[in-house]
């Protein structure tokens, strides 16, 4: 049978007629304003801390290996800037390579037009005192 409103002030009127009122304020006091049914023991919150703890090593443990594959990802993002560094390096070698091969170049045409305006303006030069002679 469970304990109402009507049956703790029933207990509380009897117990202040048997004693005083003092005595039976002290019992209701002492008693739960529900019930012992919603009382719980040493033993069930010793059990409920237990789960409690149990679940969260449990989370611990799931963070534990997000963690993990956080670190391996970001070796994986490392080994990536290592890779794209190095071919930033071999691109700009290239470059290097290719300004320097494309002066040489340059250099080599400028003396080669060079050369070849002065063979041409030697040979008008020879034609042109020739044709005075002649004339």
């Amino acid at each position: 049978m469970s304990v109402d409103e009507a049956r703790r002030l029933l207990l509380h009127d009897t117990a202040r007629e048997h004693w005083n009122a003092e005595a039976a304020l002290v019992l209701m006091e002492m008693l739960p304003p529900s019930g012992w049914g919603d009382v719980a023991t040493r033993q069930q919150l010793d059990a409920l801390d237990e789960r409690i703890a149990l679940r969260f090593a449990a989370v611990d443990a799931r963070f534990e290996a997000i963690d993990q594959r956080f670190e391996a990802i970001d070796q994986r993002f490392e080994a990536i800037d290592a890779r794209f560094t190095a071919t930033d390096e071999r691109i700009g070698g290239m470059e290097e390579r290719l300004r320097a091969d494309l002066k040489t170049e340059l250099a080599i045409a400028t003396r080669r037009t060079i050369q070849w305006t002065m063979g041409a303006m030697t040979a008008l030069a020879g034609v042109a005192i020739a044709l005075a002679r002649l004339g």
